[in-house]
């Protein structure tokens, strides 16, 4: 089983597990932003700070 099988097999069993996995459908670019901010604050403020972000 090569890697991508691997990857793939463990995506099934965590679905299979927990229930579908939905991801953040949001640029890179704010994926990343929003991952280092939510290390330091509450989410509401994440998605506040995004959101001015985006409009600037």
């Amino acid at each position: 089983m090569d890697q991508d099988e691997r990857v793939r097999a463990l995506f099934g069993f965590l679905a299979a597990r927990y229930g579908e996995i939905v991801w953040w459908d949001a640029p890179a670019d704010e994926v990343v932003i929003g991952a280092v901010l939510t290390q330091q604050t509450r989410w509401e403020n994440v998605e506040r700070a995004l959101a001015l972000l985006k409009d600037a």
